[in-house]
């Protein structure tokens, strides 16, 4: 199975996710070994607005008693008759892959999800998939499922690389950029982003010492911070400046050193503050000085 887009040809395999980043449209992808596909963008889902859930199952072309089957223990089976417009975003992904099921397509094509669906829901979806699924975007690929992006400058495999400058985030996320210092403060080192000093560990510590008292830039989204609604060793008090309840999710907006980050959460915070600390695990830091990556240290095999 092939994806070609202007002069880039690209094999994809069974649980493949492909971020193609366009620079305009009309958007033009060609699919070579698959035998059918099913498209997901704005005039198909307009159309499955004013349609019940149905309806969308019936137009799978699945007989009738292999249908009743599947739908038997469904979470939909109840409300059928409801349409599709009037169900959460997530549930709509829910319906779409059950529709790809049952439709026995080879690729799932989605073009601009982020306009109808939150990235988060995004990721779940394509994770959970068992076939391939390519996405077009005129946005940087943000997807953490994403194990290919193809754009101008090539393809490159997701899955087996970790940025190797500064510069180079761009084609691998979308995390926002902090100035930072690991210091030496009372006793207890500290990663200093801004004004805010987090108290590290001896796990963090022993993961970062070579990097004490360099001039760094730690690259983090709202997802690469650990999250504590209680005060916890390491953890810092951060203000929600605003919660809002969107596609069947509560998006917090937290503000840290001047940058405003938006995080994604099954429940209302009961307070207006959250802890946090960054997550070394899904963090970058680049020497402000090479501009190169230090750490992790080297990219994955």
């Amino acid at each position: 199975m092939r994806i070609k887009w202007l002069s880039y040809s690209l094999e994809i395999e069974q649980d493949s996710v492909v971020h193609v980043q366009q620079d305009r449209s009309p958007f033009q992808v060609d699919f070579e070994g698959f035998r059918s596909k099913l498209l997901v963008n704005k005039q198909q889902l307009n159309t499955w607005q004013q349609m019940t859930l149905e309806k969308i199952y019936q137009s799978s072309k699945c007989n009738f008693e292999e249908l009743k089957q599947y739908l038997k223990d469904s979470p939909f089976a109840s409300i059928l008759r409801t349409k599709f417009g009037r169900i959460s975003r997530q549930d709509q992904l829910r319906v779409i892959k059950d529709l790809a099921i049952l439709s026995d397509v080879d690729v799932i094509h989605l073009k601009e999800p982020s306009r109808f669906f939150l990235d988060y829901d995004i990721d779940q979806f394509t994770f959970g998939l068992d076939r391939p699924c390519v996405i077009e975007s005129i946005q940087h690929c943000r997807f953490k499922s994403s194990s290919w992006r193809v754009g101008i400058d090539g393809s490159i495999n997701l899955q087996k690389c970790l940025p190797e400058s500064i510069e180079d985030l761009v084609y691998f996320d979308s995390k926002c950029r902090f100035q930072a210092q690991l210091l030496q403060e009372d006793q207890q080192t500290c990663m200093k982003i801004g004004n805010l000093n987090f108290p590290l560990d001896s796990e963090q510590l022993s993961q970062l010492m070579g990097l004490m008292n360099q001039d760094l830039v730690i690259a983090l989204n709202a997802q690469d911070f650990e999250v504590s609604k209680k005060q916890k060793s390491g953890f810092l008090k951060i203000n929600i400046i605003k919660q809002s309840f969107r596609c069947g999710k509560w998006l917090q907006s937290l503000e840290v050193h001047d940058q405003i980050l938006t995080r994604s959460s099954n429940s209302r915070s009961r307070t207006p503050f959250l802890y946090l600390r960054p997550d070394l695990r899904s963090s970058w830091i680049f020497s402000a000085d090479s501009r190169k990556l230090v750490y992790p240290s080297s990219p994955a095999e």
